[in-house]
């Protein structure tokens, strides 16, 4: 996980007092590799069920480090929805060419739909990763 890190192998700074974590670039990549993300989703399987504010703070930090974006239009009372921007996509070292930001366009007809199988998926993860 080097490609947040400097020659001193510290934290990357991206701005004069944001220092970002190796457990911030694991919820980037988790968002990266759900496409899309809810707070809920990255709160179970980085965070734990009772840290929801963790979670929210981590996901703001991102947010305003411009490596996550909220994706607009949804109502007062729907849950925000992460997706790894073009910087984040960059300083992460994931594909920056037009096909892979082509495939990773947002698709609002099937957005429900996929949110719906990423609870799913966030579901196994979490439960392979339970001992018994």
């Amino acid at each position: 996980m080097s490609s947040m890190k400097n020659d001193a192998n510290r934290p990357v700074r991206l701005r004069r007092q944001l220092t970002l974590t190796l457990r911030d670039e694991r919820v980037a990549r988790l968002v990266d590799t759900l496409g899309y993300a809810t707070v809920a989703q990255v709160q179970l399987l980085e965070f734990g069920e009772g840290n929801r504010s963790r979670a929210q703070t981590r996901l703001s930090i991102l947010r305003q480090a411009g490596l996550l974006e909220v994706l607009p239009g949804r109502m007062p009372n729907e849950p925000a929805i992460y997706v790894v921007s073009r910087k984040g996509r960059e300083v992460l070292g994931l594909g920056t060419s037009p096909e892979d930001l082509h495939s990773r366009r947002v698709q609002y007809a099937r957005l429900r739909h996929t949110i719906a199988i990423n609870d799913c998926r966030v579901r196994i993860i979490r439960a392979t990763r339970q001992p018994g």
